[in-house]
């Protein structure tokens, strides 16, 4: 009798295959982790401003757009169906 090929977790595609497998499976609550880290270092960046050390805050403020464009893109992962 031969099984049939049943594969437990399906496979990913695109960007998914990108995100570490203990993330994907947590998709809601890393967009949210990753969204609050985002807007720390924005507000971290707009605090550096205010010091007038523009180049610091240039460099908070990219990785805060990193981590923004990357919850956003994790919201839609996770609420997609399928």
């Amino acid at each position: 009798m031969i099984a049939p090929d049943v594969d437990r977790h399906p496979r990913r595609t695109g960007i998914a295959r990108m995100i570490p497998s203990w993330e994907y499976r947590h998709l809601g609550f890393a967009y949210k982790v990753r969204f609050a880290g985002g807007s720390a270092l924005l507000a971290m960046s707009v605090l550096i401003l205010s010091y007038r050390a523009y180049g610091w805050a240039a460099l908070f403020l990219a990785m805060a757009l990193a981590q923004l464009i990357s919850a956003c893109l994790e919201r839609r992962m996770a609420r997609s169906p399928g």
